[in-house]
C-alpha cells in the first residue's frame, strides 16, 4: 500500500485509500511536528497542514478555514481576543458570534461545506461541574416544568417551574402575593410616566405620582382624609356630597351649585 511518496510508509505527502488500522499509540500533527500558527491578516486561514492550530497573537475575526477535507476535525487555540463569525459565514456555532480570549479552545468538524463547532472551552470558566465550560456550569435538574411557567433557581444548578408565576409571551400572571419593598416604585407607561410608591423613608404614605388617579367605583376612606396639597388648591366635586360628622374644617369657597349635607 503506497503511502508517503514511495513504495511504503514514509515522511512525504501521500494519499491513503482504504482502511487504516493502528495498534498502539498514534499521533498526528502538522509538517513541523507541532502546532501551526495562523497569520495575522488571514481571516480564512488554511488548515491543510494539520489538525492543531494557534491563532495569531493579535485581535482578529475568522470567517472560514480554507483547504479543509470532509471529515476533518481541527482544534484551534486562541492566543488573543479572536472572534469566530458564526452568523454570516460557513462557520456554524449558534446564533451569536463567538468571542474567545487567550487560552480558550474551540474544536471544529468539516462536512465539505461548513465547519461545525463541536466544543468550546473557556479557560476562565469553572470546569468542576459536569458539562461545565462555555459560559458556566450546567443545569443538573428541572422540576415542575409546565407550559408558560417561569423558572427560578432552586439551587446553584437546579431549576423549578413556579406554579404561581406564568408568562405566555404577552401577559404575566401572578396568582400569589406580590411584594414591593419600601421606597421602590411601580412604574406605568412606556416612558414610565406614572408610578406608585410606599414612601416609607419620607412621608410614610402610599403615593401616586406622574398622572391623575381616577377611581371608577365607590371609594371608602377609613381614616382622616386630606384633599389638596395647599390651601390654594381647587377641589371639584361632581354630584352631591354626604358627610358623616358635624365639623368640616377649612372648607374654603363653596359653589352655590354644590349641596353639602351632614348626616348628623
Amino acid at each position: 500500500m503506497p503511502f508517503g511518496g514511495g513504495s511504503g510508509f514514509g515522511s512525504g505527502p501521500g494519499d491513503l485509500d482504504g482502511a487504516l488500522k493502528v495498534a498502539g499509540a498514534a499521533s498526528f500533527s502538522g509538517p513541523s511536528g507541532t502546532f501551526v500558527t495562523f497569520s495575522a491578516s488571514d481571516t480564512t486561514p488554511s488548515v491543510s497542514t494539520g489538525n492543531l492550530f494557534k491563532t495569531h497573537a493579535s485581535s482578529q475575526t475568522l470567517t472560514m478555514f480554507d483547504d479543509g477535507t470532509a471529515g476533518q476535525t481541527i482544534t484551534v487555540i486562541s492566543t488573543a481576543a479572536v472572534v469566530f463569525d458564526v452568523t454570516s459565514t460557513n462557520l456554524k456555532g449558534g446564533s451569536a458570534n463567538i468571542t474567545t480570549a487567550s487560552g480558550d479552545i474551540t474544536t471544529w468538524t468539516f462536512d465539505g461545506t461548513n465547519w461545525y463547532l463541536q466544543q468550546f472551552m473557556d479557560v476562565s470558566a469553572d470546569m468542576s461541574s459536569v458539562g461545565g465550560g462555555g459560559n458556566g456550569g450546567a443545569v443538573s435538574a428541572v422540576a415542575n416544568g409546565a407550559d408558560n411557567r417561569v423558572a427560578t433557581f432552586s439551587s446553584s444548578d437546579a431549576l423549578n417551574g413556579e406554579a404561581n408565576l406564568a408568562f405566555d409571551g404577552s401577559s404575566l400572571m401572578v396568582t400569589a402575593s406580590v411584594y414591593i419593598t419600601d421606597d421602590k416604585k411601580l412604574y406605568f407607561g412606556t416612558t414610565q410616566d406614572a408610578s406608585v410608591e410606599y414612601d416609607e423613608n419620607g412621608t410614610d404614605e402610599l403615593r401616586f405620582a406622574g398622572a391623575a388617579a381616577t377611581f371608577e367605583q365607590a371609594v371608602t376612606f377609613d381614616d382622616a382624609v386630606t384633599l389638596g396639597n395647599a390651601t390654594g388648591d381647587s377641589i371639584t366635586v361632581l354630584g352631591n356630597s354626604t358627610f358623616a360628622g358635624t365639623t368640616i374644617a377649612n372648607l374654603g369657597t363653596v359653589s352655590a351649585a354644590t349641596s353639602i349635607t351632614s348626616t348628623d
